[in-house]
């Protein structure tokens, strides 16, 4: 059985980033007042977090149980490398149109952009999930195998030393490479002076992972035997325990967020900079949002399965 929860997150998460879009090339935000404005751009920053965090929730869910035998394995990792190629074919068609119908996509960019090597703003999701979902059986290998401290550690790490990888030189301004090998490493690392319109490959895995421990969280021990994490007794409790901690946890440290953080949070500038704090914010919203969302349709049961379905 699904957990409609993490469907309706998801769902809403979409709806957010497209509308984040929308708002920004119709020019709404001119018509707005700057607190409305504030949070709004809140709301619609947490929306990719939120569905690359699902992501890594559907991975632990889903596919980790068939991860078993050789055979099963196999069937696993093609499936996910189908969609890393269908992300891809569908990135290409989307640059290739631009080419066609917009002059600032010239040949050479188009085609360095299609091979990861250009940034196009409102695709950039197709591309990032082009690698992620290519690399996600060896995080379903790597879970197997070492269980999820390792990667949990590695994500955390990874958070932990941004004072010391942004302060690297810049590989276009420092060391004098190409733009697009620039935007490649960008594109792959999070650091850089180019625009980056969504998060690195290095981070968005973060938040992958951050989605794993979430899925192992929720489904408990039902997860490796029971096809239904739905009928363990204690997947209500697990809900409303991380649900109740993490409300308390985002109010406790609202408290402490300045006025300047809470607009580097809703204008992006956080993302652009792969600051910890708005992988932080991104994975507690996401993560609310997401058990508001399973304690709402599947423990209380408002409204039938069938219209959230």
């Amino acid at each position: 059985m699904r957990i409609i929860g993490l469907d309706a997150a998801r769902s809403l998460a979409i709806v957010l980033a497209m509308s984040s879009h929308v708002f920004a090339d119709v020019g709404l935000y001119a018509h707005m007042s700057e607190p409305l404005t504030r949070v709004a751009g809140f709301a619609f920053q947490i929306a990719t977090p939120t569905f690359i965090l699902l992501f890594g929730t559907m991975l632990e869910v889903v596919y980790r149980p068939r991860w078993t035998t050789r055979q099963a394995r196999h069937g696993v990792a093609m499936r996910l490398l189908s969609r890393a190629f269908q992300c891809w074919v569908l990135y290409a068609l989307t640059i290739l149109t631009l080419a066609l119908t917009d002059d600032g996509y010239s040949v050479p960019y188009s085609t360095a952009t299609i091979l990861f090597m250009g940034n196009s703003p409102y695709t950039e999701i197709l591309k990032f999930y082009a690698i992620v979902l290519a690399i996600a059986p060896i995080l379903l290998w790597i879970r197997a195998q070492t269980g999820l401290l390792p990667l949990a550690v590695a994500a955390l790490a990874c958070h932990a030393a941004w004072p010391l990888l942004s302060g690297l030189p810049d590989v276009q301004n420092d060391l004098g490479a190409p733009t697009p090998v620039a935007s490649l490493v960008q594109f792959l690392t999070g650091f850089g002076d180019l625009p980056l319109a969504g998060p690195s490959v290095l981070h968005g895995l973060t938040l992958v992972i951050a989605g794993q421990c979430l899925g192992r969280y929720l489904t408990g021990r039902s997860a490796a035997g029971s096809t239904d994490p739905l009928a363990d007794p204690g997947f209500g409790r697990r809900v409303r325990a991380l649900l109740v901690g993490g409300a308390g946890v985002a109010l406790i440290g609202g408290l402490f967020l300045s006025v300047d953080v809470i607009d580097g949070l809703a204008d992006g500038s956080l993302r652009r900079d792969s600051n910890p704090l708005y992988f932080a914010t991104g994975i507690l919203s996401a993560t609310l949002m997401t058990l508001f969302f399973v304690w709402m349709i599947d423990i209380r049961k408002v409204g039938s399965i069938g219209a959230w379905s």
